[in-house]
């Protein structure tokens, strides 16, 4: 959290939480989880599911050469919108701002505002299976159709763009089991921080 003093007036920016990550990796978990233990701050979530582009940008499959919406590209974010959303944000009367999505490590100016990178990470498996279970469920999917899309389209995109931006994060969780103790370790250092700015 960034304090700044104009003419005796003291103007507390917020702390900037970053939590990205592959798909089915456990970032909108995490994310909701971290809300409920900050209950007592104000909180904003910023999800970048919230911008991405209509109409999508297309991809095609490397093997099979069938063409998909391209969820998981850099283009298809809305980046202007995002950067607008997180300006607002930082001016806003809140005490936490976190941001969540597939590619918010990937931004080189989100990056810039974080003050905690975090990466989810978790098994290709896991996730697969994650995948499934909600998509399915969610937008009544069939089991065919998913596989095909993350086989042919997925996981290429993933090793592009999402995998490699581990190396910006502060701290690499393990998606599958972080209530124990990631959780609470993270909670903690967020609440000492906003404390120790409110003390500033």
């Amino acid at each position: 959290m960034r304090v700044l003093k104009e003419e005796k007036k003291i103007v507390r920016k917020p702390l900037v939480i970053g939590i990205g990550g592959p798909t089915g990796s456990g970032k909108s978990t995490f994310t909701n989880m971290l809300h409920q233990q900050l209950k007592e701050y104000k909180v904003q979530i910023i999800s970048l599911d919230q911008y991405f582009k209509r109409p999508l940008p297309k991809t095609m499959a490397p093997f099979t050469g069938k063409e998909y919406e391209d969820f998981n590209h850099p283009d298809s974010i809305d980046w202007e919108a995002v950067m607008n959303q997180i300006q607002i944000s930082l001016q806003a009367s809140i005490d936490i701002l976190v941001i969540e999505g597939l590619l918010v490590l990937y931004s080189p100016e989100i990056r810039t505002f974080l003050d905690l990178k975090i990466y989810m990470d978790l098994e290709a498996e896991e996730r697969m299976y994650r995948r499934i279970k909600r998509n399915m469920a969610m937008r009544g999917w069939t089991l065919e159709e998913i596989a095909d899309y993350y086989l042919d389209s997925v996981r290429f995109r993933e090793r592009e763009f999402v995998l490699p931006t581990k190396w910006y994060s502060d701290l690499i969780l393990n998606g599958g089991q972080f209530e124990e103790k990631a959780l609470p370790v993270v909670t903690l250092w967020i609440k000492s921080n906003v404390q120790a700015a409110y003390k500033e």
